[in-house]
This record gives structure tokens, C-alpha cells and sequence, in this order.
């Protein structure tokens, strides 16, 4: 049995092979019309599965999945399946919240910081520790608690015919990120129709606050900040751009033929004709 140190409880355990984004929302996505997974870091290799990585022992794991289990039966499977923009909650969800926004984190900063991120290192350093003391249950309140939701609609009409697979990526997508300019730093994360920002330098409005206790998420009429939405548009766009080898398209295609049944009145069906239809309405 191979022992390491939980990166929560920081016990020594044999450590759980951890979902980074919640399992749930991959079942969710092959069970609506698709049936493998491909990331940005690398587009040419098709995964069974959502990413996971060794990160906590098996208490701390169990403790993350009554959070998400409460999120994926009380909201998720509401707004996906249903469309439900309204939504009473309590202390689990902020705790839900807090924990995938910390795995993000903790992942990024094993890995070398890019660009403006590098000057906020000792920011993010300070974050994940007081995240980490939350979750842990060693305190009860944190300052890096700006968390805010945004429910996520179909476009139907816009000025952004460049992008082939807008929709795709706001109703389905998956991504994270840490984005920083010269004064601000934030956490990005979108889980299909959640997006999830938490400013951790700066201020930003990007959706509904959410408060560590009992509180309503509802669809927002406030408008997003203008570099928010500037920085979503790219984002949305450099994944828009990313393509596969011709190899691995012509097994993309193929494998797309092979799943048309599963495709046909599915999730995955309805964005892609919203994408079509956005694309050539005049």
C-alpha cells in the first residue's frame, strides 16, 4: 500500500484517485449525447473520463461527496434536465463550491504559473491555505468568499458568428482557469451550465453571491463587469479554435456516425442545432 499525504487533512493515507471536476457531471454528459472526453492541454488524446489526479484520502474524499452529491440532485440535474433557474440552498453548496474552486487551484499551483499569475503566486499560496482550513473544518468563515454563480441560458441571437460552437461550450462545457491582469486575479471555473468565479485580488461582478449559509441562486439581470466579459468571450473563442490532427478527426467523424443514436433528441443534439441555427439566422 502506497502512503502519501492527503493534500486536505494533510494525514498520511493512501490516497483516492480524486475527480478534479465532479464525476456526476461526466455521467451527465455521456448520458446526453456523448461518449468520450477531449481537453484543451491535449485535444489529439480522447479520455473515457474526467480528469482525476491523487489528491485526498478517503475520508476527506467521502466528505467532497455528500457536497456534491446535495448539488447534483438539488440544482444540477434541475437546470440541466429541466431548466430550472431558481434555487433555495443552505451551508453545502457554498461548501461545494469551495471545494472544487480549491482542487482547481491546488492543481494550478503544482504546475508552473504563466503570464500575470506569477505576480499574484503568493495571493493564490494565501488562498488555498485559508480554503483549505475551511474545508478541513479548522475555521468557519474565510475572507476569499466573493464566490459568485451565473446560470447559463442558450444564445439565440448574437454578434459572434466566428465562434462555430458558442453554445456547445456554455451549455456543456467543462474548463477552469486561474486569470490574472495587472490588478486583478481570479478563479474561473464552468461546469456545463455553472460558470463559477471567485475574485481573489480585486472585485469583479460575474453572476449571484453566494453566502456561507442559507441563500437564493436565480438566474441574474445585473450585468456582467466588461472585462469579465471580455476575458469569457476569449476563453470561449481559444476553445473554439483548438483542432484536432486530421487523424484523429477522421476518428472524431467516426466515431460520431457510430453514436448517432445516442446523439438523436439528446443534450448534445439540441446545442449543436442551437449553434447551427445562431450561426445562419439573419
Amino acid at each position: 500500500m502506497s502512503m502519501s499525504k492527503c493534500k486536505l487533512c494533510r494525514k498520511e493515507s493512501e490516497l483516492q484517485n480524486s475527480h478534479i471536476y465532479p464525476k456526476f457531471i461526466g455521467k451527465w454528459m455521456k448520458a446526453n449525447g456523448g461518449d468520450i472526453f477531449r481537453y484543451g492541454g491535449n485535444i489529439n488524446k480522447p479520455e473515457q473520463d474526467l480528469p482525476k489526479q491523487k489528491l485526498l484520502c478517503k475520508q476527506c474524499e467521502n466528505t467532497f461527496s455528500n457536497w456534491e452529491k446535495h448539488f447534483s440532485e438539488r440544482m444540477f440535474k434541475h437546470l440541466m434536465n429541466d431548466d430550472v433557474h431558481y434555487f433555495k440552498y443552505e451551508e453545502w453548496f457554498f461548501k461545494y463550491l469551495v471545494s472544487v474552486l480549491w482542487r482547481v487551484l491546488i492543481i494550478r499551483l503544482s504546475l508552473p504559473l504563466t503570464n500575470n499569475n506569477r505576480n499574484f503566486k503568493n495571493d493564490l499560496i494565501e488562498v488555498e491555505q485559508e480554503w483549505r482550513l475551511y474545508l478541513n473544518g479548522e475555521i468557519e468563515t474565510i475572507q476569499y468568499d466573493n464566490i459568485q454563480v451565473f446560470l447559463v441560458s442558450k444564445v439565440v441571437d448574437d454578434n459572434l458568428k466566428d465562434i462555430i460552437n458558442l453554445n456547445n461550450y456554455l451549455m456543456r462545457g467543462i474548463d477552469s482557469d486561474i486569470c490574472s491582469s495587472e490588478k486583478r486575479s481570479l478563479i474561473y471555473l464552468k461546469l456545463a451550465r455553472f460558470i463559477i468565479v471567485c475574485p481573489l485580488v480585486g472585485d469583479i461582478v460575474a453572476g449571484v453571491k453566494v453566502v456561507n449559509g442559507k441563500g437564493i441562486l436565480k438566474e441574474t439581470t445585473s450585468k456582467i463587469d466588461k472585462e469579465f466579459g471580455s476575458y469569457l468571450i476569449d476563453r470561449i473563442r481559444k476553445n473554439d479554435q483548438l483542432s484536432m490532427s486530421e487523424i484523429q478527426q477522421a476518428k472524431a467523424e467516426k466515431r460520431f456516425a457510430k453514436n448517432i443514436e445516442n446523439i438523436r433528441g439528446s443534450n448534445l443534439e439540441k446545442t449543436m442545432r442551437a449553434d447551427f441555427e445562431r450561426r445562419n439566422r439573419n
